[in-house]
Protein backbone atom coordinates (compact mmCIF):
# COMPACT_ATOMS: atom_id res chain seq x y z
CA UNK A 1 0.00 0.00 0.00
CA UNK A 2 2.86 2.67 -1.16
CA UNK A 3 0.61 4.59 -3.20
CA UNK A 4 -1.07 7.82 -1.75
CA UNK A 5 -4.57 7.19 -0.94
CA UNK A 6 -7.36 9.93 -1.60
CA UNK A 7 -8.92 10.84 1.79
CA UNK A 8 -12.28 12.50 2.38
CA UNK A 9 -13.27 13.57 5.56
CA UNK A 10 -17.50 14.47 5.87
CA UNK A 11 -19.85 15.93 7.93
CA UNK A 12 -23.21 16.44 7.89
CA UNK A 13 -27.12 14.94 7.55
CA UNK A 14 -28.89 12.84 5.09
CA UNK A 15 -28.96 14.60 1.71
CA UNK A 16 -28.23 12.84 -2.13
CA UNK A 17 -25.14 14.51 -2.37
CA UNK A 18 -23.51 12.46 0.53
CA UNK A 19 -25.11 9.58 -1.47
CA UNK A 20 -23.37 10.43 -4.43
CA UNK A 21 -20.22 10.69 -2.48
CA UNK A 22 -20.19 7.67 -1.12
CA UNK A 23 -20.71 6.13 -4.42
CA UNK A 24 -17.64 7.91 -6.31
CA UNK A 25 -15.86 7.13 -3.06
CA UNK A 26 -16.36 3.00 -2.57
CA UNK A 27 -15.66 2.68 -6.38
CA UNK A 28 -12.69 4.84 -6.53
CA UNK A 29 -11.31 3.44 -3.36
CA UNK A 30 -11.15 6.37 -2.07
CA UNK A 31 -11.11 6.23 1.75
CA UNK A 32 -14.54 8.47 2.91
CA UNK A 33 -14.76 9.17 6.45
CA UNK A 34 -18.27 9.83 8.44
CA UNK A 35 -17.83 12.62 11.24
CA UNK A 36 -20.83 12.79 13.48
CA UNK A 37 -21.96 16.66 14.42
CA UNK A 38 -20.52 16.83 17.58
CA UNK A 39 -16.59 15.46 16.56
CA UNK A 40 -13.66 18.49 17.30
CA UNK A 41 -11.16 16.06 17.77
CA UNK A 42 -8.89 15.35 14.32
CA UNK A 43 -5.33 13.48 15.54
CA UNK A 44 -6.74 10.16 14.35
CA UNK A 45 -5.41 11.49 10.59
CA UNK A 46 -1.65 10.58 11.57
CA UNK A 47 -2.77 6.64 11.49
CA UNK A 48 -4.58 6.88 7.90
CA UNK A 49 -2.94 5.40 4.95
CA UNK A 50 -0.43 8.36 3.47
CA UNK A 51 -2.12 10.44 1.24
CA UNK A 52 -3.81 13.39 0.83
CA UNK A 53 -6.88 14.96 3.01
CA UNK A 54 -10.32 16.70 1.59
CA UNK A 55 -12.83 18.25 3.74
CA UNK A 56 -16.58 17.73 2.36
CA UNK A 57 -19.78 17.94 3.36
CA UNK A 58 -21.06 20.60 6.12
CA UNK A 59 -18.59 22.38 8.67
CA UNK A 60 -20.72 25.00 10.48
CA UNK A 61 -17.97 26.06 12.57
CA UNK A 62 -15.22 25.64 9.71
CA UNK A 63 -12.76 22.66 8.12
CA UNK A 64 -9.91 21.78 9.78
CA UNK A 65 -6.56 22.91 8.28
CA UNK A 66 -4.98 19.35 8.06
CA UNK A 67 -4.21 18.48 4.43
CA UNK A 68 -1.81 15.11 4.61
CA UNK A 69 -1.83 12.27 7.09
CA UNK A 70 1.43 12.88 8.85
CA UNK A 71 2.97 8.68 9.21
CA UNK A 72 2.34 6.07 6.62
CA UNK A 73 0.85 3.41 9.21
CA UNK A 74 0.58 -0.48 6.99
CA UNK A 75 -2.71 -1.26 7.15
CA UNK A 76 -3.11 -5.52 6.35
CA UNK A 77 -5.97 -4.60 3.92
CA UNK A 78 -7.43 -1.31 2.12
CA UNK A 79 -9.70 0.98 4.37
CA UNK A 80 -12.60 2.67 1.97
CA UNK A 81 -15.12 3.57 4.91
CA UNK A 82 -14.37 5.20 8.65
CA UNK A 83 -17.20 5.56 11.07
CA UNK A 84 -17.52 6.71 14.80
CA UNK A 85 -18.84 5.06 17.17
CA UNK A 86 -22.34 6.79 18.68
CA UNK A 87 -20.38 6.32 21.89
CA UNK A 88 -17.81 9.46 20.36
CA UNK A 89 -16.96 12.16 23.17
CA UNK A 90 -15.22 15.25 22.25
CA UNK A 91 -12.13 14.23 23.78
CA UNK A 92 -11.57 10.86 22.48
CA UNK A 93 -12.81 9.86 19.62
CA UNK A 94 -12.99 6.08 18.55
CA UNK A 95 -12.81 5.81 14.57
CA UNK A 96 -13.55 2.35 13.02
CA UNK A 97 -12.21 1.18 9.44
CA UNK A 98 -13.38 -1.28 7.13
CA UNK A 99 -12.30 -3.28 4.43
CA UNK A 100 -14.67 -3.55 1.34
CA UNK A 101 -14.80 -7.18 2.35
CA UNK A 102 -16.04 -6.45 5.88
CA UNK A 103 -18.64 -4.37 5.03
CA UNK A 104 -20.24 -6.80 1.82
CA UNK A 105 -19.83 -10.16 4.13
CA UNK A 106 -22.06 -8.73 6.45
CA UNK A 107 -24.36 -7.45 3.78
CA UNK A 108 -24.71 -10.77 2.53
CA UNK A 109 -24.98 -12.73 5.81
CA UNK A 110 -27.95 -10.46 6.77
CA UNK A 111 -29.56 -10.37 3.38
CA UNK A 112 -29.39 -13.91 3.41
CA UNK A 113 -31.99 -14.45 6.07
CA UNK A 114 -34.54 -12.03 3.48
CA UNK A 115 -36.79 -12.55 0.15
CA UNK A 116 -34.37 -9.91 -1.68
CA UNK A 117 -36.63 -10.51 -4.48
CA UNK A 118 -39.25 -8.83 -3.00
CA UNK A 119 -36.68 -5.51 -2.06
CA UNK A 120 -36.33 -2.68 -4.36
CA UNK A 121 -35.91 0.48 -1.97
CA UNK A 122 -34.43 0.91 1.36
CA UNK A 123 -35.79 3.43 3.37
CA UNK A 124 -33.04 4.90 5.85
CA UNK A 125 -33.75 6.71 9.03
CA UNK A 126 -30.23 6.15 10.83
CA UNK A 127 -28.09 8.89 9.88
CA UNK A 128 -24.95 8.29 7.89
CA UNK A 129 -22.71 9.41 10.45
CA UNK A 130 -23.86 6.02 12.04
CA UNK A 131 -23.08 2.32 11.25
CA UNK A 132 -26.88 1.11 10.73
CA UNK A 133 -27.21 3.71 7.98
CA UNK A 134 -24.38 3.72 5.89
CA UNK A 135 -23.49 0.19 5.89
CA UNK A 136 -27.12 -0.97 5.41
CA UNK A 137 -28.56 1.30 3.90
CA UNK A 138 -26.06 3.67 1.58
CA UNK A 139 -23.36 0.56 0.55
CA UNK A 140 -25.98 -1.97 0.60
CA UNK A 141 -28.44 0.24 -2.14
CA UNK A 142 -24.84 0.54 -3.95
CA UNK A 143 -23.82 -3.05 -3.90
CA UNK A 144 -27.37 -4.30 -4.58
CA UNK A 145 -28.67 -1.48 -6.84
CA UNK A 146 -31.73 -0.89 -4.98
CA UNK A 147 -33.27 2.49 -4.26
CA UNK A 148 -32.11 4.47 -1.67
CA UNK A 149 -35.13 6.84 -0.03
CA UNK A 150 -33.07 9.05 2.78
CA UNK A 151 -35.19 11.92 4.40
CA UNK A 152 -33.14 15.03 3.57
CA UNK A 153 -31.54 16.93 6.74
CA UNK A 154 -31.52 16.55 10.62
CA UNK A 155 -34.34 14.05 11.97
CA UNK A 156 -37.63 15.43 12.38
CA UNK A 157 -40.98 14.60 12.23
CA UNK A 158 -40.37 15.61 8.33
CA UNK A 159 -38.96 11.78 8.02
CA UNK A 160 -42.19 10.29 9.32
CA UNK A 161 -44.17 12.43 6.60
CA UNK A 162 -42.07 11.13 3.91
CA UNK A 163 -42.11 7.23 5.13
CA UNK A 164 -45.71 7.49 4.92
CA UNK A 165 -45.31 8.85 1.42
CA UNK A 166 -42.55 7.06 0.02
CA UNK A 167 -42.78 3.30 1.32
CA UNK A 168 -44.33 0.16 -1.01
CA UNK A 169 -44.65 -2.62 -1.10
CA UNK A 170 -41.16 -3.46 -2.35
CA UNK A 171 -39.49 -1.52 0.73
CA UNK A 172 -37.09 -2.27 3.76
CA UNK A 173 -36.68 -0.02 6.34
CA UNK A 174 -34.20 0.51 8.85
CA UNK A 175 -35.18 2.08 11.89
CA UNK A 176 -34.33 2.31 15.46
CA UNK A 177 -36.76 1.21 18.39
CA UNK A 178 -36.88 5.17 19.19
CA UNK A 179 -37.80 6.48 15.47
CA UNK A 180 -40.49 2.92 15.47
CA UNK A 181 -41.74 4.84 18.39
CA UNK A 182 -41.61 8.41 17.24
CA UNK A 183 -42.92 7.19 13.24
CA UNK A 184 -46.12 5.09 15.08
CA UNK A 185 -46.98 7.83 17.11
CA UNK A 186 -46.78 10.41 14.26
CA UNK A 187 -49.16 8.14 12.15
CA UNK A 188 -51.64 7.54 14.52
CA UNK A 189 -51.53 11.43 15.62
CA UNK A 190 -52.17 12.31 11.90
CA UNK A 191 -54.61 9.34 10.96
CA UNK A 192 -52.30 8.69 8.40
CA UNK A 193 -51.99 4.40 7.09
CA UNK A 194 -48.82 3.77 4.84
CA UNK A 195 -49.20 1.75 1.80
CA UNK A 196 -47.87 -2.06 2.77
CA UNK A 197 -43.94 -2.80 3.20
CA UNK A 198 -42.22 -5.85 2.84
CA UNK A 199 -39.48 -5.69 6.00
CA UNK A 200 -38.11 -4.04 8.41
CA UNK A 201 -34.90 -3.93 10.22
CA UNK A 202 -35.20 -2.41 13.62
CA UNK A 203 -31.68 -2.31 15.58
CA UNK A 204 -29.46 -0.19 17.83
CA UNK A 205 -31.13 -0.56 21.48
CA UNK A 206 -33.60 -3.39 23.12
CA UNK A 207 -36.53 -3.94 20.89
CA UNK A 208 -39.43 -4.69 22.70
CA UNK A 209 -42.33 -7.34 21.96
CA UNK A 210 -44.90 -4.31 21.36
CA UNK A 211 -42.98 -2.39 19.51
CA UNK A 212 -42.98 -5.25 16.98
CA UNK A 213 -45.89 -5.90 16.77
CA UNK A 214 -46.35 -1.74 16.20
CA UNK A 215 -44.39 -2.30 13.40
CA UNK A 216 -46.83 -4.99 11.60
CA UNK A 217 -49.76 -3.36 12.78
CA UNK A 218 -49.48 0.39 12.25
CA UNK A 219 -46.74 0.97 10.45
CA UNK A 220 -48.34 -1.79 8.14
CA UNK A 221 -44.36 -3.61 7.87
CA UNK A 222 -45.43 -7.61 6.74
CA UNK A 223 -42.51 -9.00 8.37
CA UNK A 224 -40.29 -6.74 10.59
CA UNK A 225 -37.11 -8.15 11.78
CA UNK A 226 -34.79 -7.36 14.70
CA UNK A 227 -30.98 -7.19 13.95
CA UNK A 228 -28.44 -7.12 17.04
CA UNK A 229 -24.88 -5.77 16.54
CA UNK A 230 -22.11 -3.28 17.11
CA UNK A 231 -19.86 -1.02 14.30
CA UNK A 232 -17.11 -2.96 14.88
CA UNK A 233 -18.91 -5.78 13.38
CA UNK A 234 -19.85 -4.15 10.23
CA UNK A 235 -22.89 -4.18 11.87
CA UNK A 236 -24.70 -7.23 12.22
CA UNK A 237 -23.63 -10.27 15.20
CA UNK A 238 -27.57 -11.73 15.08
CA UNK A 239 -30.28 -11.42 13.63
CA UNK A 240 -34.17 -12.25 14.59
CA UNK A 241 -35.53 -13.47 10.66
CA UNK A 242 -38.31 -11.24 9.46
CA UNK A 243 -41.68 -12.37 10.24
CA UNK A 244 -40.54 -13.93 13.53
CA UNK A 245 -42.25 -12.64 16.20
CA UNK A 246 -40.44 -12.17 19.54
CA UNK A 247 -41.49 -14.21 22.29
CA UNK A 248 -40.45 -12.02 24.93
CA UNK A 249 -38.09 -8.29 24.73
CA UNK A 250 -34.90 -7.94 24.10
CA UNK A 251 -34.98 -11.28 21.58
CA UNK A 252 -32.12 -10.81 19.13
CA UNK A 253 -32.29 -14.36 17.24
CA UNK A 254 -29.61 -16.40 15.93
CA UNK A 255 -26.36 -15.57 15.21
CA UNK A 256 -25.35 -14.37 11.84
CA UNK A 257 -23.63 -17.43 9.63
CA UNK A 258 -20.71 -15.32 9.07
CA UNK A 259 -19.89 -14.65 12.74
CA UNK A 260 -17.58 -16.57 15.49
CA UNK A 261 -19.25 -16.04 18.90
CA UNK A 262 -18.89 -16.80 22.44
CA UNK A 263 -19.61 -16.10 25.63
CA UNK A 264 -16.84 -14.67 27.84
CA UNK A 265 -18.02 -14.93 31.43
CA UNK A 266 -18.46 -11.32 33.62
CA UNK A 267 -17.25 -9.44 30.14
CA UNK A 268 -19.69 -10.35 27.74
CA UNK A 269 -19.22 -11.73 24.25
CA UNK A 270 -16.24 -12.16 21.80
CA UNK A 271 -16.91 -12.08 18.31
CA UNK A 272 -14.78 -12.69 15.54
CA UNK A 273 -15.22 -13.11 11.37
CA UNK A 274 -14.88 -11.16 8.07
CA UNK A 275 -16.85 -8.37 9.26
CA UNK A 276 -14.56 -7.62 12.19
CA UNK A 277 -13.84 -4.41 11.35
CA UNK A 278 -10.12 -3.54 9.78
CA UNK A 279 -8.77 -1.19 12.54
CA UNK A 280 -9.87 1.21 15.37
CA UNK A 281 -8.35 4.19 16.10
CA UNK A 282 -8.53 5.63 19.81
CA UNK A 283 -6.85 7.39 22.20
CA UNK A 284 -3.60 8.05 20.29
CA UNK A 285 -3.43 4.38 19.32
CA UNK A 286 -4.41 2.10 16.06
CA UNK A 287 -5.37 -1.52 16.38
CA UNK A 288 -5.87 -4.51 13.78
CA UNK A 289 -8.05 -6.59 15.64
CA UNK A 290 -8.38 -10.49 15.20
CA UNK A 291 -11.38 -10.34 17.61
CA UNK A 292 -13.46 -8.16 19.91
CA UNK A 293 -15.33 -8.33 23.00
CA UNK A 294 -18.68 -6.46 23.30
CA UNK A 295 -19.29 -5.55 26.62
CA UNK A 296 -23.14 -7.11 26.50
CA UNK A 297 -24.96 -9.30 28.12
CA UNK A 298 -26.90 -11.67 26.57
CA UNK A 299 -28.51 -15.32 26.79
CA UNK A 300 -28.92 -18.06 25.39
CA UNK A 301 -32.72 -20.20 25.27
CA UNK A 302 -32.91 -23.64 24.49
CA UNK A 303 -34.63 -22.70 21.10
CA UNK A 304 -31.46 -21.58 20.33
CA UNK A 305 -32.67 -17.85 20.08
CA UNK A 306 -30.57 -15.01 21.96
CA UNK A 307 -31.86 -12.15 24.21
CA UNK A 308 -30.06 -8.94 24.97
CA UNK A 309 -30.63 -8.45 28.73
CA UNK A 310 -28.09 -5.13 29.60
CA UNK A 311 -24.85 -3.74 28.93
CA UNK A 312 -21.94 -4.66 31.47
CA UNK A 313 -20.21 -1.10 31.10
CA UNK A 314 -21.16 1.94 32.01
CA UNK A 315 -22.60 3.08 28.62
CA UNK A 316 -25.66 4.56 28.31
CA UNK A 317 -27.80 3.71 24.79
CA UNK A 318 -30.41 6.76 24.26
CA UNK A 319 -32.16 5.72 21.90
CA UNK A 320 -29.29 3.79 19.73
CA UNK A 321 -26.80 6.38 20.33
CA UNK A 322 -24.56 5.66 23.26
CA UNK A 323 -22.67 7.78 25.73
CA UNK A 324 -19.95 7.02 28.67
CA UNK A 325 -21.47 7.68 31.82
CA UNK A 326 -18.09 8.20 33.40
CA UNK A 327 -17.55 10.99 30.85
CA UNK A 328 -20.36 12.96 31.88
CA UNK A 329 -19.27 12.14 35.30
CA UNK A 330 -15.89 13.32 34.72
CA UNK A 331 -17.14 16.62 32.96
CA UNK A 332 -19.61 17.36 35.71
CA UNK A 333 -16.65 17.27 38.26
CA UNK A 334 -14.54 19.40 36.00
CA UNK A 335 -17.05 22.11 34.96
CA UNK A 336 -18.91 22.45 38.17
CA UNK A 337 -16.60 21.12 40.97
CA UNK A 338 -19.70 18.42 41.51
CA UNK A 339 -19.15 14.88 42.95
CA UNK A 340 -21.72 12.66 41.08
CA UNK A 341 -23.22 9.37 40.24
CA UNK A 342 -24.87 8.84 36.26
CA UNK A 343 -27.36 5.94 36.13
CA UNK A 344 -29.42 4.46 32.98
CA UNK A 345 -32.98 5.27 33.43
CA UNK A 346 -35.86 3.51 32.19
CA UNK A 347 -37.72 5.68 29.05
CA UNK A 348 -40.93 4.58 27.05
CA UNK A 349 -39.70 6.27 23.62
CA UNK A 350 -35.64 6.17 24.21
CA UNK A 351 -35.60 2.73 26.10
CA UNK A 352 -33.09 4.59 28.40
CA UNK A 353 -32.50 8.29 29.58
CA UNK A 354 -29.53 10.11 31.99
CA UNK A 355 -30.36 9.97 35.69
CA UNK A 356 -27.92 12.16 37.25
CA UNK A 357 -27.01 11.73 41.27
CA UNK A 358 -25.43 14.52 42.39
CA UNK A 359 -24.23 14.84 46.14
CA UNK A 360 -24.96 17.83 48.23
CA UNK A 361 -24.35 20.73 48.90
CA UNK A 362 -25.03 21.75 45.38
CA UNK A 363 -23.95 25.16 44.59
CA UNK A 364 -25.28 25.05 41.20
CA UNK A 365 -28.85 25.56 39.47
CA UNK A 366 -29.90 21.99 37.82
CA UNK A 367 -31.00 24.17 34.35
CA UNK A 368 -27.54 25.42 34.36
CA UNK A 369 -26.20 21.65 35.06
CA UNK A 370 -28.25 20.50 31.87
CA UNK A 371 -27.75 23.20 29.19
CA UNK A 372 -24.13 22.40 30.35
CA UNK A 373 -24.36 18.96 29.38
CA UNK A 374 -26.62 19.83 26.06
CA UNK A 375 -23.44 22.09 25.22
CA UNK A 376 -20.99 19.08 25.77
CA UNK A 377 -23.02 16.29 24.77
CA UNK A 378 -25.03 17.81 22.07
CA UNK A 379 -28.07 16.71 23.55
CA UNK A 380 -30.79 17.81 25.68
CA UNK A 381 -31.27 15.16 28.42
CA UNK A 382 -34.16 15.28 30.60
CA UNK A 383 -33.42 17.16 33.94
CA UNK A 384 -36.79 15.18 35.34
CA UNK A 385 -34.06 12.45 36.37
CA UNK A 386 -31.92 14.06 38.94
CA UNK A 387 -31.61 13.08 42.67
CA UNK A 388 -29.31 14.50 45.34
CA UNK A 389 -27.72 13.08 48.22
CA UNK A 390 -25.86 13.17 51.10
CA UNK A 391 -23.57 10.17 50.40
CA UNK A 392 -22.75 8.76 46.83
CA UNK A 393 -23.08 4.97 47.39
CA UNK A 394 -19.47 3.31 47.34
CA UNK A 395 -18.18 -0.25 47.53
CA UNK A 396 -15.86 -2.49 49.72
CA UNK A 397 -13.40 -1.26 46.50
CA UNK A 398 -13.99 2.96 47.92
CA UNK A 399 -14.66 3.00 44.37
CA UNK A 400 -18.68 4.29 43.41
CA UNK A 401 -21.27 1.19 43.22
CA UNK A 402 -23.58 1.88 40.31
CA UNK A 403 -26.13 -1.24 41.12
CA UNK A 404 -26.33 0.61 44.34
CA UNK A 405 -26.94 4.52 42.42
CA UNK A 406 -29.28 2.71 40.18
CA UNK A 407 -31.51 1.40 43.62
CA UNK A 408 -30.62 4.44 45.12
CA UNK A 409 -32.02 6.70 42.06
CA UNK A 410 -35.28 4.38 42.07
CA UNK A 411 -35.95 4.61 45.29
CA UNK A 412 -35.95 8.27 45.39
CA UNK A 413 -37.76 8.50 42.72
CA UNK A 414 -40.53 6.08 43.42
Amino acid sequence: MGAQKRILIWKGFHHETMYDLFKLCWDKNYLLICCPPSLKDFSFTKHLPQGDISFCGKWPEGTPQIEHTRENTKYPDEPVLGIFTTGTTRAKPRLVLYSKENVTSCQESIFSLFDMSRVKQIYCYPQPYHVFGLLLGYAACHCKNLKLVIPDGKYSSDHHYLFSQKVTKDTMSLMTPTHLSDLKNYLVENMLTPAQSYTCIIGGAKVSMSQWLSAQSILNIEQPSIGYGCTEASPGISHLAPGIQPKEDGEIGRTLAHINLDFIPDSGIQFSGPSLALATIENGQIEFPKTMIIPDQLAMRKDGSMLFKSRTDNILNRGGEKFSLEAIESFIKTKHKLDTVCVPVNHTRLGSELGVIIKTPSTIKRATLYKTLEVEFGRKFSSRNYIETDQLPINDQAKLDRKAAKKLFEQKRS
